[in-house]
């Protein structure tokens, strides 16, 4: 075949390939709007809370828990006229842009009386791509992501890993993130051998991608395999440090020494984690420094913490979440002026930082707008341990027309007398993650107690609060 043919052939399947993409999106724009996947039936003699937000709010679909949950049990014990259904509609990887393209998808089907919204963590991103995220074809896809990650996380489905591998390869759905999905799934169903098999096909297939390293390197840590697990952990830090993947790669090696009772090579570890990125400081270094934190708050030896932090991090912009770790630990070493002074320097960086985001303010008082113009109460939740300002900057005077929950002070007073692991599940944020069910219950008392004082002022109470049914 000449060259001149090879190109036509290209130009013709790029023509179509682009006429293809255009149709569908313009049958898909003239047609009846997307609705979101809905995942239960609306009782229509209930008092209806809808919940929307991202994987925090999904919760463990395996556990079942998730704050939704736990909402709904404290608030169908109270004594009420009508019994409430809490419905959540948290979805893995949700943005505030996915919750205002479908709300009225959601209003339309639901009909609920209150919209409770945890949102806005993974939106600090560009706008450059935001036209591709309008598309609604784009919008299809993401449904479909969704659907298929349900049926891979499913007991039912692809009973053995050669099944699942030969799936995705045969029907071009090959992805690290399905790849991971179910490699989880084995190591959640203790199939250890068959998840060592399918992680090595999986390097085989991605040998440049840490995450396949890091999915690995999480079954021989289950395994308590340290020199595998080392190894594994140690590749996914050298492809790429600086993402998601490769900091909780270190955070996990960190959690492969404690397990194993190596205190001294946990504490080493982190210490020079620390010490080689604080000259260009990534923003997961907060992760390595919070860990360090509790390993020293657990041995009683804080002093260490603050010596050990201010040597590294002098001269250098801190964290401002760095900031608040060193102010809790001089609170606790009675160096109270120290204290204050990292509270008041964190305080005013995050100040900063909250005004300067007028694209995601933009668009949450939109979706805001968008609740209340139906009659509807929109409650917005704040991130376990995030400061409440950041949503009253972003909502600006739309806040004073709805119910602001702050998740800040309850969270750090109950990890004064909980670990970390007995209040999230991991580390995905830094200074929070997912949630157990302590911290699912939590947020939901958190929400119930303002709720409360609502439903009584709309007459959904039996009694009054004075009487002796309290």
């Amino acid at each position: 075949m000449s060259v001149t043919s090879a190109l036509k052939i290209l130009f013709w399947s790029l023509l179509t390939f682009c006429l293809f993409a255009i149709l569908l999106e313009w049958r898909l724009r003239t047609s009846a709007p997307l609705k979101p996947y809905i995942r239960e039936e609306v009782e229509t003699s209930s008092l209806r809370v809808l919940v929307l937000g991202d994987s925090i709010t999904k919760g463990d679909d395996h556990t079942k828990a998730s704050y939704p949950n736990e909402l709904e049990k404290i608030l169908n014990k109270l004594p009420l006229k009508k019994k409430i259904q809490v419905i959540n509609e948290g979805v893995s990887g949700a943005e505030l842009l996915d919750l205002y393209r479908g709300i009225n998808g959601y209003l339309d089907e639901y009909r609920p009386h209150v919209v409770l919204t945890m949102i806005g963590y993974r939106n600090n991103y560009t706008t450059a791509y935001e036209w591709i995220r309008n598309l609604r074809s784009y919008r299809l896809y993401f449904i479909f992501d969704t659907w298929l990650k349900g049926m891979i996380d499913s007991p039912n489905q692809w009973q053995d890993e050669k099944s699942f591998f030969d799936f995705v390869m045969s029907t071009g759905f090959d992805s690290i993130e399905y790849h991971r999905f179910f490699g989880a799934r084995l190591r959640r169903e203790k199939r250890y051998e068959e998840a060592l098999n399918y992680h090595k096909k999986v390097i085989e297939k991605y040998p440049l991608h840490e995450m396949a390293y890091l999915e690995l390197g999480q079954v021989y840590s289950e395994l308590a395999d340290l020199e595998m697990a080392e190894h594994y952990f140690d590749t996914a830090i050298a492809l790429n440090y600086d993402t998601p993947q490769g900091s909780w790669a270190n955070a996990l090696k960190f959690f492969l020494y404690k397990n194993l009772k190596q205190t001294a090579k946990a504490e080493q570890h982190l210490k020079s984690v620390i010490k080689k990125y604080s000259n260009s400081p990534t923003k997961y270094i907060f992760i390595y420094c919070e860990l360090l934190y509790t390993l020293y708050e657990h041995e009683r030896e804080l002093d260490k913490f603050t010596a050990f932090i201010e040597d590294v991090l002098q001269g250098k912009e801190i964290d401002p979440k760095i900031r608040l770790l060193l102010g809790r630990a001089y609170d606790q070493t009675g160096e109270s002026k120290k204290a204050e002074y990292q509270y008041r320097m964190a305080n005013r960086v995050e100040q900063q930082v909250a005004s300067t985001n007028s694209g995601q303010s933009q668009l949450y008082r939109q979706l805001s707008r968008a609740i209340q113009e139906r009659g509807i109460l929109h409650v917005a939740v704040q991130y376990p341990r995030q400061p409440i300002q950041q949503l009253y900057s972003w909502l600006g005077k739309e806040s004073q027309l709805l119910m602001l929950i702050d998740n800040q002070e309850n969270f750090e007073n109950a990890l004064k007398s909980n670990t970390y692991e007995q209040i999230f599940v991991d580390r995905f944020s830094g200074d929070f993650g997912h949630l157990t069910l302590k911290g699912s219950h939590l947020v939901a008392e958190a929400i119930a107690s303002r709720l409360e004082a609502w439903l009584i002022g709309n007459g959904y109470f039996n009694c009054r609060k004075d009487s002796n049914c309290f």
